[in-house]
């Protein structure tokens, strides 16, 4: 196996299997011919199965390699089933605009100009990324975004908003610098929306996109940016329901959206709430009653009442996403409510995972009454940090 072939597997993440790919000859004149059973057959699991197809699919035509063989070797082309492959996803769109654009266009030489949407395309995406958004399209000074697509989780809807929030926070930030090089500050307009999509390869040719979605979600999110003022977030119906309660929002009333049948509620997102406890939002509308978990609900009382006694007790709690553990803690805090205690509440987040004992220091901050700039908590961050 040649070594580009070993450094492109690097690249995309796989080069643990590039000893497995040399000890069964493969090269680039079969990459473009291993099936799924071939890849599960070489030891990749099926994420990385999935990872493997998708990046030979996208190679170009005149990908670029180390060795001077390169020009005679053939490019890999994508497998019939990996370029018709489409699946049906639940997806949150974020549309960003560039404000003002075309005067920009018309005040700057296109060598600046390119350089100015350098900068502006950089803040974004470095807010983007940070929440695990995937950039499927610069649209000139636009940029469509998706969350849930081609990775998903549980709460995209979340990712996408804390995104936006971020994106308009970096380009403040970003402006003082583009003012002191352009003379300009920027601002945006941002649309989101969720909703089922069908994503997959779309077009023909050398313009196929293989990451291309169709769906109502898109077109809504284009149209909801137009209505946002500079630097303002506004969302649709779908993906307020799910960020209710995470976020602070202002209804913009019943709106008429160009394409669209019938007025679309309109929600503007002023800032984030200071709930982390999602279980707990979701408990205000209402629960339904816990059904099934009486013996372990017993087992906890019974550590709590020895507990109570004087006796050191501890209880883990374990399992599987979504099976009811949280249910199962909120029927135990209801059942002692009439007992003296007190409850310190502490919830990581997957977005301050670079932030050590965040929520150590979030259950501080909360306690003491403290702003979070407050010196006692730099002290702690430097400490940590150093």
């Amino acid at each position: 196996m040649t070594d580009d072939l070993t450094k492109w597997l690097e690249e995309i993440g796989l080069g643990g299997h590039a000893a497995s790919f040399s000890l069964q000859g493969i090269d680039w004149d079969v990459l473009g011919d291993l099936s799924e059973g071939d890849l599960k057959e070489l030891g990749l699991t099926l994420g990385d199965r999935k990872r493997f197809i998708k990046a030979v699919a996208t190679l170009p035509g005149a990908h670029a390699r180390s060795s001077e063989r390169a020009a005679d070797r053939p490019v890999p082309a994508a497998s019939p089933a990996a370029a018709v492959e489409a699946e049906r996803r639940q997806l949150t769109v974020m549309f960003i605009d560039l404000i003002d654009s075309t005067a920009l266009a018309e005040r700057f030489d296109p060598e600046d100009m390119r350089r100015l949407l350098g900068a502006y395309h950089q803040a974004c995406a470095s807010a983007i990324e940070a929440h695990e958004g995937h950039i499927a399209l610069y649209i000139g000074d636009g940029l469509l975004v998706y969350f849930g697509y081609p990775n998903a989780h549980e709460d995209d809807a979340l990712r996408a908003v804390l995104s936006a929030l971020a994106v308009v926070s970096a380009l403040r930030e970003a402006n003082d610098r583009i003012e002191l090089e352009h003379g300009v500050r920027l601002q945006v307009r941002i649309g989101i929306e969720t909703g089922l999509v069908v994503a997959g390869a779309i077009g023909a040719g050398s313009t196929l996109d293989r990451q291309a979605v169709v769906g109502e979600a898109p077109i809504i999110a284009a149209r909801l940016q137009s209505l946002a003022s500079p630097d303002a977030i506004v969302v649709g119906p779908a993906t307020q329901r799910l960020i209710q309660g995470s976020f602070l929002l202002e209804n913009l009333g019943w709106q008429e959206l160009k394409g669209v049948a019938g007025p679309v509620l309109v929600q503007r997102v002023l800032s984030q709430t200071d709930a982390v406890d999602r279980f707990e939002i979701r408990a205000g509308y209402g629960m339904t009653p816990l059904v099934g978990r009486s013996a372990e609900l017993d087992m906890i009382r019974q550590r709590w009442k020895q507990s109570v006694d004087g006796e050191m007790r501890c209880v883990l709690l374990t399992g599987e996403p979504g099976i009811g553990k949280s249910r199962l803690l909120r029927a135990f805090g209801d059942s002692i409510r009439e007992d003296a205690h007190a409850v310190i509440s502490l919830h990581c987040s997957p977005y301050h995972r670079n932030s050590p004992f965040w929520p150590v220091l979030r259950w501080l901050r909360d306690a003491f009454g403290l702003s979070p700039t407050h010196r006692a908590l730099r002290i702690s961050k430097v400490w940590r940090q150093g």
